[in-house]
């Protein structure tokens, strides 16, 4: 994320490390989202799919080629945070039935009254396998959305005055956040609790939601 901070960088061929990356054991599963159904049923890697599922994923291949259309500004301002009217940050959780997550984006009000906004940072998570409903699920798109929060302006040393904001489409989420964790049950309780710094660490502010 630093990286991107300055308008000129010095930067490494990094296509030789691009094949030495290695998906470490217990992340692989993460890449199982696309046959996630034929895994419960005990198929194996090594298995024949059935001819749904290469349908689903050749529609996913379709769309990865759609990606070299994409493109992301490497900085993130043309000048320092200091030079700034107004930096804000925007998390934006969400979550459906198969995977869940979020994503900062940093908005820049100029001098001249312009507006910029940059993708800075996402992640998403595959759903359990152990059936969860929606609204605790939108519950973890929050934690994971805190978390990335706390991560971004911790390393990306924005001034004190920094403004930031949580966006949830989730009314459940919103209220068990806003409230005491303690009122609720363990799963809603200790996740809350994460959110809001509860347990000792940096959180974030309720009212940001």
């Amino acid at each position: 994320m630093r990286f991107r901070r300055y308008k000129i960088a010095l930067s490494a061929d990094i296509e030789k490390a691009l094949f030495q990356i290695l998906v470490k054991p217990e992340d692989r599963d993460a890449h199982r989202i696309l046959w996630k159904d034929m895994w419960k049923l005990g198929v194996s890697w090594d298995e024949e799919i059935f001819e749904a599922m290469c349908h689903a994923f050749r529609s996913w291949l379709k769309g990865v080629t759609e990606l070299k259309k994409l493109s992301i500004p490497r900085s993130y301002v043309a000048v320092s945070w200091g030079d700034k009217q107004r930096v804000e940050l925007h998390c934006f959780c969400d979550s459906s039935m198969q995977a869940y997550g979020a994503v900062i984006y940093l908005r820049v009000l100029e001098s001249d009254s312009s507006v910029s906004v940059s993708l800075v940072l996402s992640e998403a998570r595959v759903c359990p396998l152990k059936p969860v409903t929606l609204p605790r699920l939108e519950l973890l798109g929050a934690v994971v959305g805190s978390k990335l929060l706390r991560s971004v302006i911790n390393s990306l040393y924005l001034p004190d005055n920094v403004k930031y904001f949580c966006w949830t489409d989730s009314l459940v989420t919103l209220q068990w956040i806003r409230s005491d964790p303690t009122r609720w049950k363990p799963f809603v309780c200790n996740r809350v609790a994460q959110i809001q710094g509860s347990h000792g660490t940096s959180g974030v502010e309720p009212l940001s939601w």
